[in-house]
């Protein structure tokens, strides 16, 4: 009797040893579509009652159906598991979709893949990432982020797009300090950012991680930061080939304009004109009459003076 006792005994705590495990493991398999508010009517609540997925023997997988969902785009969401695992794309990211006109969704999810797929009749997928602004976000303080705190929307840190995909952004003067922290994030929210891959350092072209972590960084003395997002080879449907870099750039101090000593204008000394002492039509020549005209009145004197020498000489012969 005693024997069947401790029999009896050992198989009810076998039983309820199972029955605990058979409800612990019914309690892993709650799946909870957690998302963007326009679609799930809360914001990515893992624990939303409303979202919590049913299982449907027929497909095989846990299912969620929304009704007449609105048209637009880039709806986002993830299936959490127990409201604490999160399971997205093929890449871990979060699964984006349009609706181009209003219709219902439905979400299903293999408990055993991990595959999401999202249907409907007007559901469409976008091949490429568009955005119309980027940010940097992060702690901000002071000069920092020009003080803005996680503010993704705050437009005094939009980023300069230097070309299309190439955005650049410097901050003057930061003073040295431990953890600052800063991601990159499109159209003012957090929709679609940009973060830190696996592994940075500063100054170098490192992984920009789509929804990546924070990237943080020390300075250790004052200097300006520079920060580059190049996005320029992202390919959207791999979630991979965009880069960013931090830089710590000195300051130039500007140069003092140095105005020059004025030099007093030298008056030149003004050259009197010189007139020609000759009529204004004989080129300057300062003799009044032409050399030629001088030889001929002087032949013309020694001639009449040889005549009437003649003359006289004559004249006193014939007296004689």
């Amino acid at each position: 009797m005693r024997v069947l006792n401790k029999i009896f005994v050992f198989m009810l705590v076998a039983v309820l040893v199972v029955s605990f495990s058979a409800i612990n493991v019914f309690a892993e398999n709650t799946y909870v579509v957690a998302g963007v508010e326009a679609l799930c009517g809360s914001n990515w609540n893992p624990t939303d009652a409303n979202n919590k997925m049913t299982f449907d023997s027929g497909l095989g997988c846990y299912k969620k159906v929304y009704s007449n969902v609105p048209a637009a785009n880039s709806y986002m969401l993830k299936v959490v598991a127990n409201g604490s695992e999160w399971h997205g794309d093929s890449t871990g990211n979060n699964v984006t979709f349009n609706v181009t006109s209003p219709c219902t969704v439905t979400v299903l999810f293999n408990a055993d893949t991990k595959e999401i797929k999202v249907e409907g009749s007007n559901v469409s997928f976008a091949n490429e990432f568009s955005y119309s602004k980027v940010a940097a976000v992060g702690n901000g303080a002071g000069a920092w982020l020009n003080g803005a705190s996680w503010d993704p929307a705050a437009s005094s840190n939009v980023m300069t797009e230097i070309e299309k995909g190439l955005f650049e952004i410097t901050y003057k003067n930061i003073p040295a300090g431990e953890n600052y922290e800063v991601k990159f994030a499109f159209d003012g929210s957090w929709s679609d950012n940009f973060g830190r891959g696996a592994s940075f350092e500063v100054g170098s072209f490192c992984e920009a991680a789509y929804n990546g972590g924070n990237i943080s960084f020390n300075m250790t003395e004052a200097s300006d930061v520079k920060l580059t997002l190049d996005i320029r080879d992202f390919d959207y449907s791999s979630k991979s080939g965009a880069i960013f870099k931090v830089e710590f750039v000195k300051s130039t101090p500007s140069k003092p304009t140095e105005t020059p000593a004025e030099k007093p204008t030298a008056t030149p000394s003004v050259k009197p004109s010189v007139t020609p002492s000759g009529d204004a039509g004989n080129s300057g020549n300062a003799n009044t009459g032409d050399s030629s005209e001088i030889i001929i009145t002087t032949m013309v004197a020694v001639f009449v003076i040889s005549a009437v020498v003649f003359a006289i000489t004559t004249l006193r012969r014939k007296a004689h």
